[in-house]
């Protein structure tokens, strides 16, 4: 859920250029109420949405959004 989670499992991913930059991002921004990650249950049936949020990660300059549907960035 964050960058501390991850790295307390390897610390060499401290070394990895998206841990310094913390450019870190998990599909992991919306839970049903019965627990389950809504990008596994509706995230293929909304692929323009999983694409828009990977554009947006990538490259960000060509939408000029920040705001993710299935995504969030890792603090």
């Amino acid at each position: 859920t964050n960058l501390n989670d991850i790295t307390s499992i390897d610390k060499r991913l401290n070394n990895i250029k998206a841990f310094k930059e913390k450019k870190v991002f998990n599909n992991n921004k919306r839970y049903i109420k019965s627990g389950g990650n809504d990008y596994w249950e509706s995230g293929v049936v909304n692929p323009n949405l999983v694409l828009k949020d990977l554009i947006s990660i990538i490259h960000p300059e060509l939408l000029n959004e920040n705001s993710y549907f299935y995504y969030r960035k890792l603090d």
